[in-house]
């Protein structure tokens, strides 16, 4: 849950993408957090 508070103040829009992926896809919610640690 704190990487997705961090996410939230970073980028709302992918936040809330993960959010909603978090459920069905998990996968998509980590790729997001390694783009994010690389850029």
């Amino acid at each position: 849950k704190e990487m997705n508070i961090k996410c939230r103040k970073r980028q709302k829009k992918i936040a809330f993408y993960t959010v909603d992926c978090r459920d069905s896809c998990g996968e998509i919610f980590v790729d997001l957090q390694s783009c994010k640690y690389q850029k």
